[in-house]
C-alpha cells in the first residue's frame, strides 16, 4: 500500500493525476493526487445558481473523468492500486463506466454537419500487458471515429483533457488522431429531436515522438466557448494519419 493512505480515500473530482514522468513513483501517486485535490478545492469553490441567482449545491469540476491505471470514479485510489485485478477484469470495468455515453449504433449516418455517426467497435478497448497498459485503439485504419455523447449537461463544459499515448518505430509512424467537441441545445429540453450540432472545438493528436519510449501525455482541449449546462456535447475522436493510435484517459471538465 501507500504509507500514510487509507483505502478509504474518495477519487479525486477537482483535479488532474500527477503528470506521468519517468521520474514519478507509483507509490507516490495517491499522495500527490490527494494533495493536488485539496489546493484545488480551496482555490476553485465550484458553485451554481438557480434562476434567482441564489447558489446551489457545490458541483464537480469533471463530469466524466477515466486515466488508465487509475480507478473508475467512485473508487478508492489506494484501492484499486492494491487490487489484483486482471487485465480482463479492467476492461470490463472502463467498459461499463463508457456504456452510458458511446454513441448509439442505431442513428442517422449523418447529422449533417460533416459529423459522421460511427459503430462502437471502430475502436476497442485493449490491454496490452497490463492494467496500466489498458488503452482505446483504432479498429478499421484511418477513419476509424468514437463518438461520446453526454446529454442535457449539469454543469458548463470548457475544457476536454486527453490521455494519449505517444510511442516510436514504423508502428506509430503519423500516428494522428482528430478530436472534436460539438454542442446543440438538449432534445431533451426542446420540441425538436433534430437539432444541428455546432463545432465547439477541434485539434489534432500525434501519437508518435522522436524518444526511443512509450510515454502517456496530457493533451487539452479548450472549446472555443462554454458548452452550457442543459446543452448537449457530443465528443468524438478519429484516426486521421498513420495505422495506429492508443487513447488512455479523457476528461470532461468545466
Amino acid at each position: 500500500g501507500v504509507a500514510g493512505h487509507k483505502a478509504s480515500v474518495p477519487f479525486p473530482t477537482h483535479a488532474l493525476p500527477p503528470r506521468v514522468t519517468p521520474s514519478l513513483d507509483l507509490a507516490d501517486i495517491s499522495g500527490l493526487w490527494q494533495k493536488a485535490e485539496e489546493n484545488s478545492k480551496q482555490k476553485h469553490k465550484l458553485c451554481s445558481s438557480d434562476a434567482n441567482g441564489v447558489k446551489m449545491s457545490e458541483t464537480r469540476q469533471c463530469s466524466f473523468a477515466w486515466v488508465a491505471g487509475f480507478p473508475i470514479r467512485g473508487e478508492s485510489i489506494d484501492g484499486f492500486l492494491k487490487s489484483k485485478l486482471k487485465p480482463d477484469d479492467v476492461i470490463a470495468m472502463v467498459q461499463k463506466y463508457f456504456s452510458p455515453y458511446l454513441h448509439s449504433n442505431d442513428l442517422p449516418k449523418s447529422d449533417g454537419n460533416n459529423v459522421n455517426d460511427q459503430k462502437n467497435d471502430d475502436w476497442q478497448l485493449i490491454a496490452d500487458t497490463y492494467k496500466n497498459k489498458i488503452g482505446w485503439v483504432p479498429n478499421r485504419g484511418v477513419g476509424s471515429t468514437m463518438t461520446l455523447d453526454f446529454a442535457n449537461l449539469k454543469q458548463s463544459i470548457q475544457t476536454i483533457y486527453w490521455g494519449i499515448l505517444k510511442s516510436y518505430g514504423a508502428k506509430w509512424k503519423d500516428a494522428t488522431a482528430r478530436v472534436q467537441a460539438l454542442q446543440r441545445p438538449s432534445v431533451a429540453n426542446t420540441a425538436s429531436s433534430s437539432s444541428s450540432w455546432t463545432l465547439a472545438g477541434s485539434a489534432d493528436l500525434l501519437g508518435f515522438h522522436d524518444k526511443n519510449t512509450s510515454e502517456m501525455y496530457m493533451e487539452s482541449l479548450k472549446l472555443t466557448k462554454p458548452v452550457l449546462r442543459g446543452n448537449d456535447l457530443r465528443v468524438t475522436i478519429q484516426l486521421v494519419n498513420g495505422t495506429t493510435f492508443k487513447l488512455q484517459g479523457i476528461s470532461v471538465c468545466s
